[in-house]
């Protein structure tokens, strides 16, 4: 790969062994270049790593099964990723953020929200929530989370109540 970057590069480098000056400064640019791609990785060095947030939300001991769960930076968390979860229809859910399985570490404040469907006769209507709504106020938040490496069991549960 090197040999044909080379020739690509360095039109006057012959593929002999008689490497002249400008062949071989040729050929120190393309190492280092190389080298340089391969320390750097593919990765993004300023992305924050993600941990793995896996819980259930019950509401009155019952599982909850729809609706959506957001996380917003808390007290000494200078982060500005927002980790979201779909509630599944056994309560369970699964953060993410920008797409990818996980939330960085830090403290958090969490919003719920859980909806009827919107009814098809009178869309404009706004749906019915299957909670009360303080689960959904930024200004005056209920539930708070801590991610971190290592959590205990049922850490990351959210339970609600009327």
């Amino acid at each position: 790969m090197i040999y044909a970057y080379t020739i690509i590069t360095c039109p006057d480098f012959d593929g002999s062994l008689m490497l002249k000056f400008s062949n071989i400064r040729c050929l120190l640019s393309v190492l280092l270049s190389s080298f340089i791609l391969v320390s750097n990785g593919c990765g993004n060095a300023n992305e924050e790593k993600l941990l793995p947030v896996v819980g259930k939300v019950t509401h009155d001991g019952k599982p909850l099964t729809t609706g959506t769960i957001s996380l917003r930076a808390d007290a000494g968390n200078q982060g500005t990723a927002e980790p979201y979860a779909q509630i599944d229809a056994d309560g369970n859910y699964q953060l993410f953020t920008k797409n990818k399985p996980g939330a960085p570490a830090g403290n958090y404040i969490v919003l719920v929200v859980a909806t009827e469907p919107i009814d098809p006769n009178n869309p404009s209507a706004a749906p019915k929530s299957l909670i009360d709504r303080k689960y959904a106020d930024p200004s005056a938040p209920v539930l708070r989370l801590v991610v971190e490496a290592n959590p205990k069991d049922g850490q990351y549960d959210l339970r609600l109540t009327k």
